[in-house]
């Protein structure tokens, strides 16, 4: 791997990293956690517009739970027969 390469990667790790790290530093400066919501809200927002990939959208949405699994989503002894 060149370092060009190298230094590519790098810069896109960083770019991904950011709107992180922007959340974090946010949370000293915004005390209400209602408005606090609100900007996180934005951030994660304005970040799936500026650089989108498939099914990015998918993490928002809330994962259907399998009907073999107990209430601490462990497999129930029953499920685990074959």
């Amino acid at each position: 791997m060149g370092s060009e390469e190298m230094m590519k990667k790098t810069f896109v790790i960083f770019l991904n990293a950011v709107p992180v790290l922007a959340m974090i530093a946010l949370i000293p400066f915004i005390k209400n956690d209602y408005v606090l919501m609100i900007v996180y809200i934005g951030i994660i927002a304005a970040s799936l517009t500026f650089k989108y990939a498939p099914h990015d959208f998918l993490i928002l949405v809330r994962r259907r739970e399998p009907k073999n699994h107990n209430w601490r989503g462990l497999a129930t002894p029953a499920s685990l027969r074959v």
